[in-house]
């Protein structure tokens, strides 16, 4: 039982951490700030999935494929 509930609470911890790490890019004002940002928390996505990304910084998706270009 201890073990179960030490990892919940990781799990939670670590969906909080997820969370702020959201607010703070989409506080970003630049969508190269933001796209920086995710970037060096995730790293470059899979094939496909810019628009992924697009949707969890805030932006709309030609926007971030004119930063990418």
């Amino acid at each position: 039982m201890p073990n179960t509930a030490l990892s919940l609470m990781e799990a939670h911890a670590k969906e909080v951490q997820i969370q702020r790490a959201r607010i703070e890019i989409l506080r970003l004002r630049r969508v190269s700030e933001k796209l920086d940002a995710w970037l060096i928390l995730y790293g470059k996505p899979p094939k496909g999935e810019w628009v992924r990304v697009a949707d969890e910084i805030g932006v709309s998706h030609p926007a971030l494929y004119r930063e990418l270009a």
